[in-house]
């Protein structure tokens, strides 16, 4: 008895080590043939769906792939992007020329309703309206150009740096800005010892700089002041 009992042990023991030696090469089996099928599905995805916000990057190769079903999703995507991409450029071409032809007409107002304001013996009334309608064509056109600063960083036209002298570019907001200081009769002190130069786009500089003080004379309040200064610390180099 006792050797057969050993016997029997001895089997269980083989036919555990059996069963657990063929889970384990049935789990990894099925876990690289699904990767092997997948594999396309998740090209697709690091390859194609990954790059859906990125449409002027986006690959339109085909995956390369034996299942039917994987190249019908592929085709499918590609047919998505490439009418998305159309009608992208469509709208950012559409934005562009309708900011362009609103801002003519626009100036040609802006600028007779100034040569109205002009005219001797104006009546206050008048005056009112015109100064009124002024302050709306120049909401109008703020607008406006903020729509072509969408369309023009959209379209990369803004990747252009050049030398930017940070002093000469504060100043010639002040001088786009003068009268609107005056009105709120602000004491504006610029006060920088050093100018600065450093590379960067001209123009969206000049847009976040003119914020700034915009910001800083609207929620200012009348008669304090605006005082910008500025000290050239250190020069990192490469």
């Amino acid at each position: 008895m006792t050797a057969l009992s050993s016997i029997k042990n001895t089997i269980r023991f083989y036919m555990l080590m059996v069963l657990f030696a063929a889970l384990i090469i049935t789990l990894m089996t099925d876990y690289f043939f699904s990767n092997y099928l997948l594999k396309p599905f998740y090209t697709i995805i690091d390859k194609k769906i990954n790059l859906v916000n990125d449409p002027a990057h986006y690959n339109y190769d085909n995956i390369p792939t034996s299942t039917d079903d994987f190249k019908i999703l592929d085709n499918s995507i590609n047919s998505l992007m490439r009418k998305i991409s159309t009608l992208f450029a469509l709208e950012k071409q559409f934005i562009a020329n309708v900011s362009h032809e609103l801002l003519t007409p626009i100036s040609v107002l802006s600028t007779r309703f100034e040569n109205m304001l002009n005219t001797p013996d104006i009546p206050e009334e008048h005056e009112n309206k015109i100064y009124a309608s002024l302050k709306t064509l120049n909401r109008l056109k703020v607008i406006i150009n903020s729509l072509l600063l969408i369309s023009k960083v959209e379209n990369n036209q803004y990747l252009k740096t050049e030398e930017i002298s940070l002093k000469q570019e504060i100043t010639d907001i002040y001088e786009d800005l003068e009268d609107r200081i005056s009105d709120k009769n602000i004491r504006y002190d610029l006060s920088i010892t050093q100018d600065f130069k450093f590379l960067g786009n001209k123009a969206l500089i000049h847009i976040l700089l003119n914020n700034l003080i915009n910001n800083a004379i609207k929620y200012n309040v009348a008669g304090s002041f605006i005082n910008i200064t500025g000290k050239l610390c250190s020069i990192i180099t490469n």
